[in-house]
Formats: C-alpha cells, structure tokens, sequence
C-alpha cells in the first residue's frame, strides 16, 4: 500500500494532555479494578449480561462476542429497566416530571396506536418516523415504536423538503411524528405516499386539518388497548433505520436490527459499572436525537442506567449552564465545540459544574489543550469516545489516565464486544501494530445493512465481517488513533497529511477557538494545506503559521495566504460538527476566482 501506509510513530513519544499523578494512577486503578469485577460478574453464564459467540460473516471466519439474553424484540429489554427504576424521575422538561413508571405507560399505550388497527395500522418491520427538536415526545415515540417491532426512523430535524421527501419515501414511513415545524413540511408531500402525521410539542397551528393527530389523543386512544404481538419479531429483523450525514449526495439510510440494537442497549447498561453516579446519575441531552450519540449513548444510556434526562431543544450553552447547576447534572456528552461554549461561556465558573462526573466528547477529536482545560476544572471527568451510526454507537472508549497520557488516541476497543484493526485499503492486508491505514471494525453491533443499496453495504462490510470505516488511523498499543477520513487526506505533491495533526498544533496556540483543516487546489502540488480559523484573542497569519512550523514538518504547515480568519464561530453541520466540506468549497471557490482573476488582469 503506497497510498496512506507510513512508517510507525511509538506511542511512548505521545505528549500527556497533563501531567499525571501517582495519586490519579492509583485512583484510576481502583476504578478499573472495580469495575473488571463488577463486569465479570455480569457476563458469567448465569450474569444478567451473559455473553455468547456467534458469527457474523458470509466467509464463516467473523466470530464476535454477543450478549446471549437478548430477545427478539427490545421492547422486552426496555420493560425490565422501567420496572426496575419504576419510581425514579427520568424525563425532566421545562418544568414537567416524568417517571419511569409514567414514561412506560404512555410510549407502551402509543406503540399499542401504532400497531393497531384500527390506529395506525403500523406492522412490525414497517417504518415509524420522527422529525422534530429534541423533546419528550421524541422519546417517548422512538420507546414506542421499537417496543412493538416497528422500525424507527429518526429524520434530520434540519433537512429541508427535498431530502425528507426522499428519506420518508426511501424508509417507506407509515407515520411520522413531528413538530409544527417540520409538520409545515412534511404535509407538502405525505399525504400523496399515505403516510400519517402526528402533531407534537406546542406552537401548534390551528389550521392543521383533521388529517393531523395531536400527539396526546395518540395517547388516549392506545390506552387500554392490548398490548401488541411482538412474536414474529425476529432479532435479525429490522429495528431502526437512522440516516447518515450525506456528504455526498442523499444521505444513506443504516438499518440496525434487533440484535445490534439490543446488544447498543445492553453495552449502555454494562457501562453503567463504570459510571461514578450510578446511584443518581443525571444527564443533559444535547446533541439532537436523529445522530447516534445523542440517541444511543445519552437517551438509551440513560434508559438502560436508570437516569434522569434533561433534554434540551437547541443548543445554547448559557442555558446549558443554567441546567447542569440547578439540577445537579453529572453526565454531559457533546461534541468538542459544545464543550469548548460551555468553558469559555461569560457565567461560567468551577463551582456551575462541579456536580458533573463525567465529561464526554465525541463526534471529532477533542484537541489536549481541550482535554487539559476539562481536567483542570473537573479531574477524572474527561471521556473520549469513537463510533459511528453503522457501529450504532460509540465502540472505543478512552477515559481516566489513559485519556490523558494518550490525548490523541479516541481509546481502546470494548474489552471481549468489539475488534479494531487498520488495513490496506487496496489489499484488505490487516496492518501491523502503529501502521497507518484504514479503520476497520468487527462486533455484534455493527449494521445489517445500507437501506436499498446492496453495492454499498458490500463495500462497506467484507465476507468476513469487518466494516470499513473509510476513517485513517492506526491502532498502537491497543490504543485507536484516528487520523482522518480516507477522502478528507490533504495530497501535497505526493505526501499525505492528515488533517487531525495539523489541526492539534493550531489548537495549541492558546489564541485559537476553533479552526479547521482542508485540502485546497494547488496548480504545482496538487494540493496546499488551508486553515480556517476563530480567535479568542489577536493572532496574525504569518504568527500563526510560524506556531505550527515549530511542532510540525514543513510541508503540512498552513502558509499565511491560507489561513482563512472568522470572527464568529465556524459553520457547522446538523449535529454540531464544524463543516470542513462547505468550509473546503467556499475557499477553494474563492482561490479559483483569484486565480482566474489574476489571469484576466496579466
């Protein structure tokens, strides 16, 4: 392989985010000893959390470990963890209460609406959609509509009618619940494919129509009603479908089943040994509930852990705030950016967040200079996570010491649940320990397939059960380190450079914000190095990239000329990530405009 392969960097030159001490060692220990007890206890034959071997391949050589007590339906799943935490609080929302005994009783009288019918008439492996901002009833209907076998489809709450039309029509969705909002959408076109709507949340038109079920008269009409059949549910049966980003193109639709679902579901609970508040565990919900962490390591976290969740509509870092200190938050996830806003917000203080236990950040890489600043202000709080919605959900972890010795690295695979390995993209060769190539996984979560795109899932998922995560990296140490993304590699004369590297050294100017690296055309080398960049204090070009000069080779550092300032934060895409395809666009169009504005001059 001549195209991403590189010589091995040891690990033991990674700088440590911050200087680690014997007491944080030993304490970290402690922790992992504890919970390796905890954990064996509960996958033994006769644990809660048994585990099995099954194989996942077309080549008969994709052994993985699975949880062996799942059944063929989640509902079940769920149903013993609401009657576990029966009279905890678990929905808290502007003032209103849900406990879990009351959240059962209302998403298990919506699913018994779906599925009837004489409601819904919704069967199992059929398509149940849900398009609004993060709220109760989002919940409630994805509890409901995989509790009774349907296939849940979490829409892009930030799509625009064309690609709605396209995913509803691709999932085939029998009925969408939604918000005014996107109702004012959907009802251009639903009516004409047959497929129901249900109005949620407040605001809401009084011009709607008959045609359009408020969402609480779903509830009434359910209650009472026999609870549905799920026995020819099957777990590898269809359970969700959840959409990807869509960089290209439409988005493609990922289909989860029952098995890889349930196995998510499971792998939450199994986290909860590792939590430090697991007795009143507390989290806020952020990130938007149609993106895989949002939905699977904060909403059905908190379900399989038995804490409270405190969603939040759209993101706003004061109120944010306002929420972690006046209930005691102690589980925040967010991407990098969201974490960074809630740091540097104006009322921020120590003592605003001192109840949080667990910091999280997912999504993209979270600088060391980030990593230092969450340690300095919440010791042991800080987590690094990597996954995707094809491995639904976050499958490498790296948290305590080992995110701090190891900043750059997004963790270790789930110990027994999860392999990672780098291969040759041309020769699918697995690669040696720190050999750069392309991230691949194998586990029981990992999706059945892309929705009506069989050339897709076969390129994406090999005979033996690997997925092909299109992300480089190299796995040294046990420790996963992403790198890039195969198509996001900046090719300079030849050389490749990995935007993350070039990205750290910008970080750790304390002047920078937020910044973002990308390939720009370039007539001689093919490809220069751009920077978009956001201050927090005045910095100059030329000071800049004599900054990243100094930690990195030469040909990877961003020339002045391409270094791009904004003064406020830098475009970002629906799920909190910065847009370094839009951001790659708009400048390599203004590049090509000078040029050929240069030309025409000469």
């Amino acid at each position: 392989m001549t195209e991403v392969q590189q010589k091995p960097t040891p690990a033991s030159k990674e700088t440590p985010a911050v200087q680690v001490t014997g007491g944080e060692k030993c304490a970290d220990l402690c922790d992992k000893v504890g919970t390796l007890c905890k954990v064996v206890g509960a996958i033994s034959p006769c644990g809660s959390l048994a585990i099995e071997t099954i194989d996942i391949s077309r080549s008969g050589k994709g052994q993985v470990k699975a949880f062996k007590k799942i059944s063929n339906c989640i509902g079940n799943s769920y149903e013993a963890v609401f009657n576990k935490f029966a009279d905890k609080p678990f929905i808290v929302f502007e003032g209103q209460e849900w406990t879990f005994k009351k959240t059962k009783e209302i998403y298990q009288n919506i699913g018994a609406e779906i599925r009837s019918s004489a409601g819904f008439g919704v069967n199992i492996n059929e398509s149940v959609g849900l398009c609004m901002k993060n709220c109760p009833e989002y919940m409630l209907g994805f509890l409901a509509a995989t509790s009774v076998g349907c296939r849940a489809v979490p829409l892009n709450s930030l799509w625009g009618v064309e690609e709605l039309t396209y995913a509803v029509k691709d999932s085939d969705c029998k009925v969408i619940f939604c918000d005014q909002q996107r109702c004012d959408l959907l009802k251009s076109f639903t009516p004409s494919l047959g497929c129901k709507l249900v109005i949620c949340g407040p605001n809401r038109s009084p011009d709607n129509g008959p045609d359009i079920t408020p969402f609480e008269n779903v509830v009434t009409s359910g209650s009472g009603k026999e609870k549905p059949s799920t026995k020819d549910c099957k777990k590898d049966g269809d359970a969700m479908i959840m959409y990807t980003s869509g960089s290209t193109g439409f988005p493609k639709g990922v289909v989860h089943s029952q098995r890889s679902l349930s196995c998510a579901f499971h792998l939450q609970e199994m986290s909860g040994f590792a939590l430090p508040d697991a007795v009143d565990g507390r989290t806020l919900l952020t990130a938007p509930l149609f993106h895989i962490t949002a939905l699977i390591n904060i909403f059905l976290n908190a379900v399989a852990t038995g804490a409270q969740i405190h969603p939040l509509g759209k993101w706003d870092a004061g109120k944010a705030l306002d929420i972690i200190d006046k209930h005691k938050i102690t589980r925040f996830t967010g991407v990098p950016t969201m974490i960074r806003d809630i740091l540097e917000h104006p009322s921020f203080t120590a003592q605003r967040i001192a109840s949080l236990k667990s910091i999280a950040g997912g999504g993209s890489a979270v600088p060391p200079s980030l990593q230092a600043k969450m340690h300095s202000v919440a010791k042991g709080a800080g987590i690094q996570g990597y996954g995707l919605t094809e491995t639904c959900g976050g499958v490498v972890v790296n948290k305590g010491t080992d995110a701090l010795l190891h900043p750059t690295s997004c963790g270790k695979p789930i110990p027994l649940l999860v392999k990672v390995c780098a291969k040759d993209p041309e020769t699918g060769r697995e690669l040696g320990n720190g050999e750069r190539g392309e991230i691949c996984i194998r586990c029981a979560l990992i999706m059945s397939r892309y929705h009506n795109r069989p050339e897709d899932t076969a390129k994406a998922i090999d005979d033996d059960g690997w997925f092909h995560t299109g992300d480089i990296g190299r796995v040294e140490g046990g420790f996963v380190y992403i790198m890039d993304r195969m198509k996001d590699l900046i090719n300079r004369a030849g050389e490749k450079i990995d935007c993350t590297e070039v990205e750290t050294a910008v970080y750790s100017h304390p002047a920078v914000r937020e910044c973002s690296v990308f390939g720009l055309p370039d007539p001689r080398l093919q490809e220069v190095v751009g920077l978009a960049v956001w201050l927090k204090a005045e910095v100059t070009a030329e000071e800049l990239s004599a900054h990243c000069a100094a930690k990195i080779a030469k040909f990877k550092v961003p020339e002045p000329q391409n270094i791009y300032f904004h003064t406020e934060e830098l475009p970002k895409g629906a799920t909190g990530k910065i847009d370094k395809k839009g951001m790659r666009e708009k400048y390599t169009k203004m590049m090509v405009e000078k040029r050929a504005s240069l030309s025409s001059f000469a």
